[in-house]
């Protein structure tokens, strides 16, 4: 009937759509299923409303169209290069021919013979044929393709394993490139501070700060070797508060003798390598010393590090932890290594920096034992000094009675011991009164105030200098005459005027002093009295409301012909401390003070 043609029409579609799909893999096809499918509906819709005749023919136009259509869609695969698909062109040639056949039977133009049968039969053989090869092929086809898309993805799960690999490994090489990078940088940091300072404290509070965080270490030593190289000693100590204070003072305190005895320094010194030990508890190469320190500070492990320089140990560099310090990589250790390489230069810097300002200090205090401070100064920056006149200053000349006599009975170490004694003396004094040293010639000594700083208390400061040296004088006095020795008597002589004081010399300079006044100075103390301090009018007139002076009237100096002197006994009662003259009291000060 034209309902079961129909059936039959769709299932012929639908198998051959399915032919189609599997043995020419043409996706196209599906664009005109869709209309045969709107054609079947109409069909069926047609075979319940129409007569049968007409649906028989309908039934077999759509059959023919569809057949020719299927004949189209092979022949433009064929000619697209699939060329088994002519096996399917014969076939469907035959279903053509069948069809039309049938059309024309149904339309009662033919009569039923047996070529229409066959010609679908055959037809029908061919397709069965062409199919199972098709479907063997695809099969195979399928086979294959889930074969490479297993080995594609164990091949891809391979890629992403390495890729994961690959990824750790270059996130491991990232951190060490970032490591490398900040340790380069701190010890570039390292070595920019320390062109910058020599002071090795600074130096090791950095190296503190530094460490501590990157080592999570609390434990810090340096230890210096001595300039005999026979001993280390503790230059810089940084320890946590829960050490003990008694363990401290002894650690540091101690003396460390480079000898085998001493244990792990003696260790580290002369293998010159950086020695750790991870458990001390496995080592026995340590002293007394060494096994209380660990148990003081709680370590568990030991890490020092020499500084060399020029192939030599010039100290020990230790780095821990209170309570035991966790496990030290071999990228930590070089760079410990390194900055401690860069700690040895410091060291050494500071060492270099220290001797020479030692060096410089001895030749400053040489210089200034030479000239003045501010003639030195000038000196020093300019290359020379100018002379300076001064309008009033006082000048200060003291000598020795019997000098000669006493000096020939003794032997050259005592006159130069005695003497020394002396000016040492002197020397003092003079500084402690603002005066200036300016010579010594044999027994004689020379100073002068006012310069080269000018001030108005020079005349009072030389009298108070001269009434200490007396004092001094007479102290050595009593002490030998109750041991029976012979003895220097002083005599001292003082004047105040204008003189020139200036440099001279050009390899050995001397800081001197020019005028009528030094030569009046001279004749004060050469025409006094041993014992006493003879002053001349020009000073008096400076100093009488001060001191008790007695008038000696007009005394015929060398050279100088009469000249008004006068001794100086004592200090006024009323400026005295104790009333005893030597030692100026709280009001004289003060009055002192208004004439600064």
């Amino acid at each position: 009937s034209p309902i079961m043609g129909g059936i039959t029409l769709f299932c012929v579609i639908r198998f051959t759509i399915v032919f189609n799909k599997i043995f020419f893999h043409f996706p196209q096809i599906k664009k005109y299923v869709r209309v045969f499918f709107i054609f079947l509906a109409l069909e069926f819709i047609f075979c319940f409303v129409a007569p049968l005749v007409w649906a028989g023919v309908l039934f077999s136009i759509l059959s023919t169209v569809f057949l020719f259509s299927s004949l189209w869609i092979t022949i433009k695969v064929y000619k697209k290069g699939f060329r088994p698909a002519k096996f399917y062109i014969l076939a469907f040639s035959f279903f053509i021919f069948g069809s039309l056949l049938y059309t024309l039977k149904t339309f009662a133009l033919l009569p039923n013979n047996f070529v229409t049968q066959y010609s679908l039969q055959i037809g029908n053989i061919l397709e069965v044929v062409l199919l199972s090869f098709g479907l063997t092929d695809r099969i195979k086809q399928l086979s294959l393709e889930r074969d490479t898309e297993r080995k594609l993805h164990h091949e891809y799960r391979d890629l992403l394993q390495e890729l994961e690999i690959k990824t750790a490994e270059l996130a491991d090489t990232k951190q060490i490139i970032e490591k490398a990078k900040l340790q380069a940088e701190s010890l570039n940091e390292f070595a920019k501070m320390i062109n910058s300072t020599v002071d090795l404290d600074e130096i090791f509070q950095y190296v503190v700060e530094d460490l501590k965080q990157k080592l999570d270490a609390d434990i810090f030593l340096l230890q210096l070797v001595t300039q005999d190289k026979n001993e280390l000693h503790n230059r810089c100590f940084r320890v946590p508060r829960e050490v003990s204070q008694d363990l401290i003072q002894e650690y540091d305190s101690f003396t460390y003798l480079i000898e085998p005895e001493v244990g792990m320094y003696y260790w580290t010194i002369f293998r010159k390598k950086l020695v750790y030990i991870r458990n001390i508890k496995s080592s026995e190469s340590f002293s007394e010393m060494d096994r209380k320190l660990f148990e003081g500070l709680k370590i568990t492990s030991v890490l020092q590090i020499p500084l060399i320089l020029r192939n030599e140990v010039i100290g020990i560099f230790h780095i821990n932890k209170y309570g035991g310090m966790k496990r030290v990589k071999k990228e930590e250790l070089r760079f410990i290594k390194s900055f401690c390489e860069q700690l040895a230069i410091a060291v050494n810097n500071s060492k270099l920096y220290q001797k020479t300002k030692l060096e410089h200090q001895k030749s400053e205090n040489l210089l200034l034992n030479i000239l003045p401070r501010d003639v030195a100064k000038e000196l020093k920056e300019k290359g020379y000094s100018e002379p300076i006149l001064f309008d009033n200053v006082s000048v200060l000349f003291t000598d020795f009675k019997g000098f000669t006599q006493i000096a020939e009975r003794l032997t050259p170490q005592e006159l130069v011991r005695e003497l020394d004694a002396c000016f040492v003396q002197f020397d003092k004094i003079s500084e402690r009164y603002n005066l200036e040293k300016l010579k010594t010639i044999g027994d004689s000594y020379m100073c002068a105030g006012g310069i080269p700083k000018k001030n108005t208390t020079h005349s009072i400061d030389a009298v108070l200098a001269a009434l200490e040296m007396q004092n001094f004088m007479n102290l050595i006095k009593s002490l030998k005459e109750k041991k029976g020795l012979e003895y220097w008597e002083i005599r001292l002589g003082i004047h105040s005027g204008p003189l020139v004081a200036g440099v001279i010399g050009e390899k050995k300079f001397a800081y001197d002093v020019w005028g009528d006044t030094v030569n009046t100075a001279s004749r004060m103390e050469s025409s006094g009295t041993s014992g006493m301090i003879n002053i001349s009018g020009a000073t008096y007139e400076l100093v009488k409301d001060y001191f008790e002076c007695e008038y000696r009237g007009k005394v015929n100096a060398k050279n100088k012909g009469e000249v008004d002197m006068y001794y100086v006994h004592k200090i006024k009662l009323e400026y005295s401390k104790k009333k005893d003259g030597k030692t100026p009291n709280k009001k004289f000060w003060e009055r002192y003070a208004t004439l600064v």
